[in-house]
């Protein structure tokens, strides 16, 4: 049976399951950029609508002096459609025609902020494949549970060196309710076979810890 040691007490733990934004990679450096490339693509089809912009970061999750993601905002939150959605109702109340919002939204805001990361746009929080090896060689199994989509998600696996260090995942556009619903941490332990009891949930967000406490996990770490 593996242990833990959490805040200085030895805990039975089995499943170890990270978010992976703001928990292995810098939030930041990888969600602003993507978010900027993509309310630019939709300005280009609006550049004559004053304000547009700023309403779209404030909306989404963008404070527009630093560029910094705001922590429970949409961008930090949500699924990746529900940004389309956010998108396609700030156009709309700008005077943009329902049907015309979404395909705008479905043409050049999804195709930028669905886009798999590159290597620029990744940086790991600390030694993470160090640490997750670790964790597998003492016994851990390793799960991610990520709003982010799975596509992008398989590649920033692979650009941290650790996808064969995660069995399961579970991510923003799979079957079933996202953060803060404990859906996901259900499904991976029926995945893993591993009792609630003895799974352990390590996120950044007060998201990730609802979730965890939803689904009545043994710990929760933030």
């Amino acid at each position: 049976m593996p242990l833990l040691s959490i805040a200085g007490t030895i805990r039975e733990i089995d499943l170890i399951v990270f978010d992976k934004d703001g928990t292995l990679v810098d939030f930041d450096l990888l969600w602003s950029g993507k978010l900027a490339t993509a309310v630019e693509a939709v300005l280009g089809r609006f550049a004559n609508i004053p304000r547009l912009r700023g309403c779209l970061h404030a909306t989404l999750g963008i404070e527009p002096d630093t560029m910094k993601v705001i922590p429970e905002s949409p961008l930090a939150v949500s699924t990746l459609a529900k940004l389309g959605m956010a998108t396609a109702v700030v156009l709309y109340q700008h005077g943009i025609a329902w049907h015309k919002a979404e395909k705008v939204v479905r043409d050049v805001f999804m195709p930028a902020i669905e886009a798999p990361p590159q290597a620029r746009d990744i940086m790991p929080l600390g030694n993470v494949s160090a640490r997750l090896e670790h964790l597998n060689e003492h016994g851990f199994q390793i799960a991610i549970f990520t709003s982010d989509d799975r596509t992008a998600t398989e590649a920033c696996l692979h650009l941290l060196g650790i996808t064969h260090l995660v069995q399961h995942m579970v991510c923003g556009d799979d079957a079933g309710a996202g953060k803060p619903s404990g859906d996901g941490l259900r499904r991976l332990g029926r995945d893993f076979g591993i009792a609630k009891e003895k799974t352990l949930m390590v996120g950044d967000s007060v998201t990730d810890m609802m979730a965890a406490k939803e689904a009545g996990v043994g710990w929760r770490a933030a």
